[in-house]
């Protein structure tokens, strides 16, 4: 008999769900020792946080054991150096710290975590593997290009889509990565908006209700005069609007579209859409922003997305960088100041890291347990594909299996999060929000 989730309890942590879910399946398991890797991201640019911390590695073997299951961990050595986590406390949790150069010549891995995309390095793990990170396919990181014409990988996941179904019945965030790190970015934004100086008599514009949104929001609270949101999801508008009336917030205004006539006199804007895997939204143009008061601050978190206001120097194959130096430019010279910086909250690298573990592991162990059950990452990778892309988002979505069994819920998550596999030699766009985007299909079509 499967643990029926009960709606309303207290917030539990997505990973003791998920063993509990598990272990009511008796499953027979075709391998009971997985290989794991945590990657580094120390290349990518301004990146200082590591995907997973020492003390949730040791909540990976332990989840696994619960499960009758081993693992072996292996960490790249200093992977995370620079947010405050050194190769001994690696070991200490039961990883083997390894040197890049000795990648090639590990056993099968199974499942590879890094908080950002896959770079160079990863080109020489021994295939196939899942692989769990923050992808961003639609801004086509050159950093991935070595991985994407080795397709030494079964799937790659991007863990910034997977949530949602499983979070309905845990209570936890429906994305839990995005929204950890999202109000790190929020928190950051609204930090530098308030460098205008006194805006108790000012209005701020926010662009987005979502996690950053909301950090952002709150941030502002007590500190400007009047707030303006911009969310396109009409059900957020009454949490909102709560959340300001109870913080006995004076002046504010919900809207679902941005008008231009928005920005006039504002003294700063954050630009924080929730848009997934898909690039962002140009939502104002650079007209619209100048009516904005001088020396108003523009934040834009969506810049990793592609940023949000039309510019005409800009063009779709410009990269993270050229994008901030062109908005930048444009701006300042107009008497904006301008905040976009690639992966915001790499500017905590240790809190970020520490939140970004939590939020993550659950779906490293749930990659490490298909490994097991079926055998390999190919076949998990095909299991997972055996599953119809769903998006769920509220209880009434939920099939009855789903209501009753958090590990199925789990498994939607994470066929909703698998973005490309390789099948037959063939790079093959799995999301079918990314499989629209013929451009990106076209930078694919390269690496067969």
């Amino acid at each position: 008999m499967k643990r029926k989730i009960r709606l309303g309890k207290q917030r539990r942590y997505p990973l003791d769900e998920l063993v509990e879910a598990v272990q009511t399946h008796s499953f027979d398991f075709k391998k009971s020792t997985v290989n794991f890797l945590l990657g580094t991201d120390r290349y990518i640019e301004n990146e200082k946080r590591v995907g997973l911390i020492p003390q949730d590695i040791g909540k990976l073997h332990h989840a696994l054991r619960d499960l009758g299951l081993s693992a072996e961990v292996y960490v790249i050595r200093a992977a995370g150096e620079r947010a405050g986590f050194v190769d001994e406390e690696y070991a200490t949790s039961g990883a083997t710290i390894v040197k890049e150069d000795e990648l090639s010549k590990l056993p099968g891995i199974d499942v590879v975590h890094a908080l950002k995309q896959p770079t160079e390095i990863e080109a020489e793990i021994p295939g196939r593997f899942l692989r769990l990170g923050a992808l961003h396919l639609v801004t086509k990181p050159r950093e991935t290009i070595a991985v994407l014409r080795k397709k030494n990988f079964a799937a790659l996941f991007d863990g910034g889509t997977i949530g949602d179904c499983s979070y309905v019945l845990s209570g936890s965030d429906k994305t839990p990565v995005v929204a950890s790190m999202s109000r790190i970015a929020g928190d950051i934004a609204a930090s530098e908006v308030l460098k205008f100086g006194d805006l108790r008599s000012d209005k701020v514009i926010v662009v987005g209700a979502g996690n950053a949104g909301t950090r952002s929001i709150l941030r502002l609270i007590d500190q400007v005069s009047d707030i303006v949101v911009i969310e396109i999801e009409p059900k957020l508008h009454k949490t909102i609007a709560y959340l300001l009336s109870k913080a006995g917030f004076p002046n504010y205004t919900i809207l679902k579209e941005l008008p231009a006539e928005v920005f006039k006199d504002a003294a700063g804007v954050i630009f924080a859409p929730s848009q997934g895997p898909l690039g962002a939204e140009e939502v104002c143009t650079f007209t619209d922003i100048c009516s904005m008061k001088t020396n108003a601050c523009i934040a834009d978190i969506a810049i990793d997305q592609g940023g949000s206001i039309y510019l005409e120097s800009i063009n779709k194959s410009d990269d993270v960088q050229t994008r901030i130096v062109k908005y930048r430019n444009a701006l300042e010279a107009n008497g904006y100041r301008y905040f976009a910086e690639p992966n915001i909250p790499a500017r905590e690298p240790n809190k970020a890291s520490i939140m970004h573990s939590s939020a993550v592991l659950p779906s490293c162990v749930a990659l490490l347990v298909l490994c097991a059950l079926y055998g390999d990452p190919e076949s998990a990778a095909r299991e997972l594909l055996s599953r119809d892309w769903k998006k769920i988002t509220e209880y009434k979505e939920l099939s009855q299996e789903h209501r009753i069994d958090f590990y199925q819920c789990m498994m939607q998550d994470l066929r909703n999060g698998l973005q490309v596999s390789v099948r037959n030699g063939k790079l093959i766009v799995e999301d079918p929000r990314l499989d629209k985007k013929q451009d990106l299909k076209q930078w694919l079509q390269q690496f067969q």
